[in-house]
């Protein structure tokens, strides 16, 4: 009996020590919480046709429609919604209305904030308030700052505190300190762009004092720079990226913060799904993917249909047609240094001025076109940006620095006019050599014209060569002259050369689109 008893005994000591060990298990306050996010759809405010795969991404009612369904799916209570930035410049209906038809699409939808891509800025800071005003949901962006107050600009929050999954979830914003040099100063005067780490951490240490466990980070500052920030951040639970239009189709964690991003132009919606620990706010497990769309939700399709109808006719208008496929995304032929598209482009620049060379940045060019037809609509979703064709004139000597300034460059610059070779494993300011100028060996003591954007001349101001240039004058905006000329010549024929002739196999840096 007594053996009988002690056996008792033992067997209820070893289930109540399991019910400890399971009930210590589950102690953690676990809570589900699922985030769906786009970044960098740049007003692709329809479906387009993505020649690699075959098929058409993107348009706006087809993300409502997936969004729809999948709050239906595991329920709108446990679901943020979140974008990480460069909205609405991309496109003609987009950019016509500024931005209106993405405004429209996402307080249908119904998002929980949006953070600055450096893009919004592109339009003024008048522009980028009346959409912040348009929104039904938060802009947060802590490290953006007035000069004159130190506060965040009117109608932004640093963060934002929401609720789901039970949990009280804060989101700070950032966006890329480097915006100023990737805008006109008019448009960021008065502003500044502060550390994003540092700003991460103020704002984090503010909601922990709040009980704010729970911390999430929407970012603009590309999924590079995302990566190292999870490395220098303390407490954060999830990074939402964009900038760097990078699709993460199995995103991981770094320092225990998952780091996400979905690509560009909606062509998908980021799915994740992450087990949190309320009381820490650390994620426990996680899981992500990239999501593709769904047919477009009716509604909203008929609610932008006025904004299509009203920019049609005027950008199916036929220039002309083109000889051959054109990238802005792969360097033309293996060793070069220039796209077809900036070929192209550069090409035409020289032309309508009579320069003896032109350049303008990669990241000025946003859209590849297929042989064929070119449109009004084509150049646009090409050149998107309102920059003004320029020339100036420099001495050959200048211009030979001009030209390494520019080369060297992430990415390089699209250049008409110049061939020449490159070596990045040369010292810096030696690394561009064998200069030819329309064929001919650069003379360091002949004045030569250059055609340029002004944007490009006003991002200059390191290169005092360009900066001290003379006869200086402002033409058309350059998508116009570049309509006007395809229109007068009708057939454009896409050049076969190597330009920035690449040695070693060796570029400045990763391209990277912004």
């Amino acid at each position: 009996m007594r053996i009988f008893r002690n056996t008792c005994m033992a067997f209820m000591l070893a289930v109540m020590f399991i019910a400890f060990l399971t009930g210590s298990s589950y102690a953690l306050d676990k809570k589900e919480l699922i985030i769906l996010h786009t970044n960098d759809m740049h007003g692709q405010v329809y479906p387009y046709y993505f020649k690699q795969m075959g098929a058409y991404y993107g348009g706006v009612a087809n993300l409502a429609a997936r969004i729809n369904q999948l709050r239906e799916e595991y329920g709108k209570d446990k679901i943020l919604l979140i974008d990480a930035g460069d909205i609405s410049q991309g496109t003609p209906v987009s950019n016509i209305f500024q931005g209106d038809p993405m405004t429209d699409y996402m307080n249908y939808i119904g998002y929980d904030c949006t953070t600055f891509g450096n893009h919004e800025f592109d339009w003024g800071q008048k522009a980028l308030l009346r959409q912040v005003q348009r929104r039904k949901f938060p802009t947060v962006c802590a490290n953006v700052i007035e000069t004159a107050t130190g506060q965040v600009p009117a109608g932004v929050k640093p963060y934002i505190v929401v609720e789901r999954a039970g949990m009280k979830i804060g989101i700070i914003g950032v966006a890329t300190p480097s915006t100023p040099r990737m805008s006109f100063h008019k448009n960021v005067e008065g502003l500044e762009f502060l550390d994003s780490v540092e700003t991460i951490n103020k704002y984090r240490e503010e909601l922990n004092k709040q009980g704010i466990k729970v911390i999430g980070v929407v970012s603009h500052n590309g999924y590079k720079e995302d990566l190292d920030i999870a490395k220098e951040v303390k407490g954060i639970t999830f990074i939402i990226g964009g900038h760097s239009h990078t699709p993460v189709y199995n995103p991981y964690m770094v320092n225990g913060i998952p780091v996400c991003q979905a690509g560009e132009w909606g062509k998908f919606i980021g799915f994740e799904r992450l087990k949190i620990d309320a009381d820490t706010g650390k994620t426990i497990s996680f899981e992500g993917k990239l999501i593709h769309n769904i047919a477009a939700d009716e509604k909203l399709a008929k609610q932008l249909a006025p904004y299509k109808e009203k920019v049609d006719k005027s950008m199916n208008e036929v220039l002309g047609d083109l000889s051959a496929d054109i990238t802005h995304l792969e360097y033309q032929v293996k060793g070069s240094g220039t796209t077809s598209a900036g070929d192209v482009v550069t090409d035409i620049m020289k032309a309508v001025t009579g320069a003896d060379v032109a350049f303008i940045n990669t990241h000025g060019i946003r859209a590849s076109l297929p042989k064929g037809t070119i449109t009004r609509g084509s150049v646009f979703t090409i050149l998107p940006f309102d920059n003004a064709l320029m020339t100036c004139e420099v001495k050959g000597s200048d211009l030979a620095k001009i030209i390494e300034y520019y080369v060297d460059r992430p990415s390089f610059t699209q250049v008409a006019g110049i061939k020449c070779d490159y070596d990045s494993k040369k010292p810096f300011d030696h690394r561009v050599t064998n200069i030819k100028i329309n064929g001919k060996d650069l003379d360091p003591n002949k004045t030569y014209k250059i055609a340029t954007i002004d944007f490009l001349f006003g991002a200059s101001k390191d290169c005092k060569e360009l900066q001290n240039a003379k006869n200086i004058n402002t033409a058309k905006v350059l998508r116009d002259e570049v309509e006007a000329y395809i229109k007068q010549k009708k057939h454009i024929v896409v050049p076969e050369e190597i330009r920035i002739k690449v040695l070693n196999g060796n570029s400045p840096g990763e391209r990277k689109r912004h």
